[in-house]
């Protein structure tokens, strides 16, 4: 098993988020939205952050902030036992924006 640094986690985050920027509406004043699925991490605790999911988010929301887009609201909502073997978190995230 190979160990990533930080750079390389987030480059591959600002990748992903690349291809998601592909689907956004041209800025024309109005509101749009974008859905976004993803999976959380194997779950290991009971509390804590899930860095996967923050990082993938977190990488789109700053890429479109970047592009001069401006986030209004960010709505997410999750499903429990998701994935092929059902021990995931499923998340869909939807940010609106202008």
């Amino acid at each position: 098993m190979g160990l990533f640094s930080q750079q390389t986690k987030d480059n591959f985050n600002n990748a992903r988020a690349d291809v998601v920027l592909k689907s956004l509406k041209p800025k024309d004043g109005k509101t749009h939205v974008l859905i976004l699925r993803s999976f959380s991490k194997v779950a290991t605790a009971v509390f804590g952050c899930d860095e996967k999911y923050t990082n993938e988010v977190d990488a789109v929301l700053v890429e479109m902030q970047n592009k001069g887009y401006e986030i209004v609201d960010v709505k997410i909502n999750s499903a429990v036992s998701s994935g092929a073997a059902g021990v995931r978190e499923g998340y869909v995230t939807c940010i609106i924006y202008r």
